[in-house]
């Protein structure tokens, strides 16, 4: 019972991170930039046993006179010649992206597409109600 609610707990807290996250955001007066990808950084990941490697797009842009670079939220790859690790983002080196760059905090920008603006709510959504489904049951089997 005691994993259980813990589980509920866990995902309840992180769907409502995301969500106020995505709204917080949304508040947020903003302005449009065009950016430039200019690299891609290796990220490693280890879970549950297994060691993971992805590539992170890094953008680079101006705002009020001082250049930033951000990373883009999602790191992807996929296996090349050789079953060696390569890059594998619709973003590649040169491309040219719109970012939503926040006027309160411009080190802080986000590529501008529905799905990454929307990322926040596409977790939070089915953990908020994971969340839900697991306090029933545990509700169900203390009864």
């Amino acid at each position: 019972m005691v994993p259980l609610i813990f589980a509920t707990i866990c995902c309840a807290y992180l769907g409502i991170a995301f969500l106020v996250n995505y709204y917080k955001d949304e508040k947020k007066e903003y302005v449009l930039v065009v950016g430039q990808v200019v690299r891609s950084d290796r990220n490693r990941s280890y879970h549950k046993g297994y060691h993971g490697i992805g590539y992170i797009p890094v953008i680079e842009y101006s705002y009020q006179n001082k250049i930033y670079q951000v990373h883009h939220r999602v790191s992807s790859s996929k296996y090349g010649k050789n079953m060696e690790i390569v890059p594998n983002s619709k973003y590649h080196i040169g491309d040219k992206v719109e970012l939503r760059v926040y006027v309160d905090k411009p080190e802080y920008a986000l590529i501008n597409d529905r799905h990454n603006i929307l990322l926040p709510l596409y977790i939070g959504i089915p953990l908020t109600l994971l969340s839900v489904i697991l306090l029933c049951v545990a509700i169900i089997m203390m009864n």
